[in-house]
Parts: C-alpha cells; sequence; structure tokens
C-alpha cells in the first residue's frame, strides 16, 4: 500500500465497521463514506477496490462487494486478502474465506493478527487440515510470538481436542457443519460468533456448537433450529446425533462472554 495514506485507508476501515457494528448507515452517512473512499483512488486504486468491497458490503450489495474485493487482490497486499476473507465469511461462505485468509497469512507469516484471523477461519470452515503447517511457518516467521496469546488457536485446538475426545471425525463434523452453513445460507442468516463446548445428557457425551447472529426474532431461532436437527438428521452423516448445533441470537449491543 506504498503511496496511500496509510492512516486514513485504516480510519476508513475503522469507521466502515463501526457503522456495520450499529447494524448499518443512513443514506447521508453512506454518501460521506462513498466521497471519502473516492479521494483514495487516484492514490491507490488496489486499497480503493477494497474499501469500495467493504462500502457495498455496508449497503446490501453482497454481488457488487465481492467484485470489488476481487479487483482488489492484484494489489497483492496481505489486508486485501484479509478483508475479502471476512467478508465471504459474513456471506457463510466459510470455505473458500478461509482459503482467501490463507493466502494473506502466506504474505504476512509473521503477523499474530494474520495468525489469528487463519484460525479464527479454521474455526468458522470446521477445515484444520492446515493447522499444522499454519503454526509452523509463524513460529519460524515470528520465533517470539506465544501462540497462547491468539484466542483462535487456543480456539482452534480446544476444538480439535473436543472432537477427538469424542472420537468424532473431523471430516463428519465438518460435512455437518457445511449442512448447517448451507441451510443458514438459504435463509439469510449469517452467523458472528461460534462457541464450543462437551455437554452430558445421562451418561452420554456429545459436541455442542453454538452460532450466534444478530437480530433474530425468537419463532425464527426456534424455527431454524428445527431445520437443523431435521438436516442433520436425514444426513448420512455417522454420529450427527452427538454433534449438536443450536442458532443462537443477540440484539445489537449486546455483549458475548464467550466467542471464538
Amino acid at each position: 500500500m506504498s503511496g496511500t495514506p496509510v492512516l486514513k485507508t485504516s480510519d476508513l476501515i475503522d469507521k466502515i465497521n463501526e457503522l456495520s457494528e450499529r447494524g448499518g448507515a443512513s443514506d447521508i452517512e453512506l454518501h460521506r463514506l462513498k466521497v471519502e473512499i473516492g479521494a483514495i483512488k487516484s492514490l491507490d486504486i488496489y486499497a480503493y477496490h477494497m474499501l469500495m468491497g467493504m462500502f457495498y458490503a455496508l449497503k446490501g450489495d453482497y454481488k457488487s462487494s465481492i467484485e470489488s474485493h476481487e479487483k482488489s487482490l492484484a494489489g497483492g497486499d496481505a489486508l486485501y486478502f484479509l478483508n475479502y476473507g471476512y467478508a465471504l465469511r459474513n456471506l457463510d461462505d466459510h470455505s473458500k474465506s478461509l482459503a482467501v485468509l490463507l493466502e494473506g497469512f502466506r504474505r504476512d507469516r509473521g503477523a499474530l493478527e494474520t495468525f489469528d484471523d487463519v484460525c479464527s477461519g479454521m474455526i468458522h470452515a470446521a477445515d484444520f487440515s492446515e493447522l499444522e503447517p499454519v503454526v509452523e511457518a509463524f513460529r519460524l516467521a515470528n520465533p517470539d510470538a506465544k501462540l497462547g496469546q491468539s484466542r483462535h488457536y487456543l480456539g482452534a485446538v480446544a476444538m480439535r481436542e473436543a472432537l477427538e475426545k469424542l472420537e468424532l471425525s473431523e471430516e463428519h463434523f465438518r460435512k455437518a457443519k457445511g449442512i448447517v452453513d448451507s441451510l443458514l445460507k438459504r435463509r439469510g442468516i449469517s452467523t458472528q460468533w461460534v462457541s464450543q463446548s462437551v455437554r452430558n445428557f445421562g451418561d452420554q457425551q456429545y459436541f455442542s456448537l453454538r452460532l450466534t447472529s444478530r437480530g433474530l426474532s425468537a419463532a425464527e431461532v426456534v424455527d431454524t433450529n428445527c431445520m437443523i436437527a431435521d438436516a442433520l438428521a436425514d444426513s448420512d452423516i455417522p454420529d450427527w446425533d452427538r454433534m449438536v448445533f443450536t442458532l443462537a441470537t443477540q440484539s445489537l449491543g449486546d455483549v458475548m462472554d464467550v466467542v471464538v
């Protein structure tokens, strides 16, 4: 991003994220934001495309958001890949999101934040196949870094250990998570947080994954959870009944106690 006022780009990223956390922007705010982003265009076209990708996502124009993010990747900066990865995650395209995040990591192997983002992508994609190579590359690039400083790395390790403890296949879990993600996507529900636990029911233990979204009604949550249970019961996944996926909701402005 040489030639781009980095602080200005960072300020715009923060502003878009704040508006997204708030639940959207007014027409006046969107107009002002677009003008500010436009000022970046002559300085760095790739940063401009990245910011426009975020802008379109804020507007709810996801097709244009994807197109803009795709254009930004030609700039090669890890930040462009990471922001695109976030956008794909918000669209519940977790598999592609992880692939893009991994590409960003390859461009910035020593940054703890980038390493943490990739581990988060693995959790959302339920795919830990690249965890060991990523950890090794991160350690080589940043020998002084402490893995325990990455909460998403700790979350990924805890998830794998829980599955292993219950003798549940990672492949089967990934397939089950994919079924749930597809169902949520069809219903237009995006999940922002994931939390896990091992629970007991009588003498049976099962793996519980809580998926949290914003602003859903109680009826939507109940209806969707019934559909999730039916979809898994109709699948051919062994031990599907020992993997419990639960959709939850929170009001805008609420804070989760535990998130991964």
